[in-house]
């Protein structure tokens, strides 16, 4: 069923569901919140930048039989705290720069909150525990217009505090949705391997124990996604962040190649502290602080390539902290997120063996 184009929102989700005995009749539902007034302002002097229709939506002559929608990435980590959100932001920043129609999403769903790490949690705009949809059907372009705006990407934030988990249909059609109408969707997975799992299990066609994973797994093939859908699993540069990241990366890419994975390393904030106390003269670079590893040494230990080093900035980590968002990030992550979009348009990168930026950078 094509998703509805000409009327509005509410009114394309005003619909019946058919059953053997006939037509079943739905109240009424609003599964969004009345369009606001397109004229409110965002944070500081800019206005809020609507998604344009006549640039987002895609043309559509009937149920699509193949996926053909945007790209989608999937930042995970197996560390919490590591800055897999601020990664996952600054990758689609770097994207939505090129020109592309970027949206950001956080599925991060039991904690989440994205909105507040870009320092968004005043403004208006649709978050998650808004979004309903029980007939698992939704219009992407009406969606879209309603989302918080970030850097020129629409983003849509959890805010597990203010509503109930969602079903997985519904999971589905939300991403489904953004889909069509974006060259792009940057999500942000945090922690939960699980999304990561459910992904590989669909493409490998088997089935996983875990009931998060049998969801996910559901809600993968729902959206019908198959090639266009590549995973960053984000590395914490530390003995233990090592240790953690093998783990992961070997349940998700030591059983197949169907799974298109690359490595992207994070040097711990204590890193920067190190240097400018002294004692990165001390040591080699490509040696670290006391509990970090350089990239070149995670590599060698993962027998997987990895992108990076993302080093940690002064002036980003005080932006955050202080409640203001994310601001301008170094230029070198230009260069990295050059290659990690190379590698993950690619095929399988974190076993092809492509090229990657394996040793830290030297000042």
């Amino acid at each position: 069923m094509d998703f509805p184009s000409e009327t509005g929102f509410n009114d394309g989700m005003n619909t019946q569901i058919i059953s053997e005995q006939g037509p079943l009749r739905v109240e009424e539902r609003y599964y969004l919140p009345t369009p606001v007034d397109s004229r409110r302002q965002g944070s500081g002097d800019q206005a809020f930048r609507r998604f344009p229709a006549e640039r987002g939506a895609r043309a559509s002559s009937g149920p699509r039989a193949a996926y053909q929608g945007g790209q989608v990435y999937l930042f995970s980590s197996a560390t919490g705290g590591c800055g897999t959100s601020t990664a996952a932001a600054l990758f689609a920043s770097y994207l939505s720069a090129g020109g592309e129609r970027i949206i950001l999403l956080d599925l991060d769903l039991s904690r989440g909150g994205m909105d507040v790490l870009l320092g968004l949690e005043q403004e208006e705009g649709l978050r998650w525990s808004q979004v309903k949809a029980p007939l698992g059907m939704i219009d992407g372009l009406a969606l879209t217009n309603e989302l918080i705006q970030w850097d020129g990407c629409p983003l849509l934030s959890a805010d597990p505090w203010r509503g109930s988990p969602h079903q997985w249909w519904e999971i589905a059609a939300v991403i489904r949705a953004l889909c069509d109408y974006a060259d792009a969707v940057v999500c942000d997975c945090g922690t939960n391997l699980a999304i990561i799992r459910g992904l590989q299990t669909y493409l490998e066609g088997t089935r996983s124990d875990s009931s998060q994973a049998k969801d996910w797994y559901q809600i993968w093939d729902r959206v019908g996604n198959r090639t266009h859908i590549a995973v960053a699993l984000v590395v914490d540069l530390t003995v233990l962040g090592l240790m953690r990241a093998q783990g992961a990366a070997s349940r998700l890419s030591g059983r197949s190649q169907a799974l298109n994975l690359a490595l992207l390393g994070i040097l711990p904030v204590a890193a920067s502290l190190e240097a400018r106390r002294g004692f990165a003269q001390r040591r080699k670079r490509s040696q670290g602080g006391k509990g970090m590893v350089s990239a070149q040494e995670a590599s060698d230990h993962l027998g997987q390539p990895i992108y990076g080093p993302l080093r940690p900035d002064r002036g980003l980590d005080l932006s955050i902290r202080q409640g203001r968002g994310l601001e301008d990030a170094p230029r070198e992550y230009e260069r990295i997120f050059a290659d990690l979009e190379e590698g993950l348009s690619s095929s399988s990168p974190a076993l092809s063996g492509g090229h990657h930026d394996l040793a830290p950078r030297t000042a």
